[in-house]
């Protein structure tokens, strides 16, 4: 196979599923891991000699290639924070690109300079899926609708075939019908999506303590939730769009468990267990 640009593999990506998905976030990550062992070790001199970021990429895949192990299995050592999958920065410097053509979204994979924020993941992920998802439909995404709690999804009235995104992200009955900002269209799970949005267009009385109040300021108690730095959402791993990598945190079940079903609720107590943290549990109200 001809080597490929990390924008070419990106575009394979947004259509590829199964083993191919993988290999493809497999030679993803090797990219990366190169990328930093290229700056780590770089050399003050420059000559004749040296090899462009390209050149040394396609001496890395051709020996991985003829190797016959996977990128993975040729270097076990590579691994990915949850920061290198987009260029945040970039991607809002440049968001004309998106108005040109809102089916590319590119990932630029810069030195995040070891900073993790779990909120910077949900806004990445935000912008990446919803840019995503909305290709194949003739929407123009609006990149600054997850600051604004009056923005409106763009789903609402619209039934279209969605292609390139796994079947738990094409839009419920509930996303086409019920007027909601497009925050919760980012929630990868179906039935937290729908619990979500019937609940909340109960009347207000109806609903649960914390969506007691005017849409714009449910919205807002939610991203505040979402994004908290130490009990929001996390994502783990490479790929946003799996749902299996997503954590909620305890902030987020305090307020929001009526939204999670016990599946959603026990794989987040894996990754919370993985990384040292208590399990989630209701907490008697105060």
């Amino acid at each position: 196979m001809p080597w490929q640009s990390e924008e070419q593999l990106v575009q394979l990506l947004t259509t590829s599923q199964g083993a191919e998905r993988k290999r493809l976030l497999g030679l993803l990550a090797q990219r990366r891991y190169r990328h930093r062992r290229k700056t780590q070790l770089k050399s003050p001199f420059t000559g004749e000699g040296q090899l462009t970021g390209a050149t040394y990429d396609q001496i890395e895949d051709a020996a991985v290639s003829n190797s016959g192990r996977s990128p993975i299995q040729a270097e076990p050592e590579p691994t990915l924070d949850s920061e290198d999958w987009l260029d945040f920065d970039a991607l809002l410097d440049d968001t004309s690109s998106l108005d040109q053509d809102y089916g590319q979204v590119s990932l630029n994979f810069s030195d995040e300079r070891g900073i993790y924020m779990p909120a910077l993941d949900i806004v990445k992920a935000h912008i990446t899926i919803l840019t995503t998802i909305l290709k194949s439909v003739d929407i123009n995404p609006v990149v600054d609708s997850i600051w604004n709690p009056f923005a409106r999804s763009p789903f609402e009235g619209r039934r279209a075939r969605i292609l390139g995104v796994p079947d738990h992200y094409h839009p419920t009955e509930a996303q086409i019908t019920k007027p909601h900002h497009p925050v919760f269209d980012l929630l990868p799970w179906p039935t937290a999506r729908n619990k979500m949005l019937l609940i909340l267009s109960l009347p207000m009385e109806s609903r649960p303590k914390v969506a007691q109040d005017s849409p714009e300021n449910v919205v807002m108690k939610f991203k505040f939730d979402i994004m908290d730095a130490t009990e929001g959402v996390r994502i783990h791993g490479f790929d946003a769009f799996d749902a299996q990598s997503w954590e909620i945190g305890q902030k987020v079940f305090d307020g929001w468990w009526w939204a999670f079903d016990m599946d959603i609720i026990r794989n987040s107590d894996v990754h919370r267990q993985r990384r040292g943290a208590e399990k989630l549990k209701l907490k008697k109200p105060a």
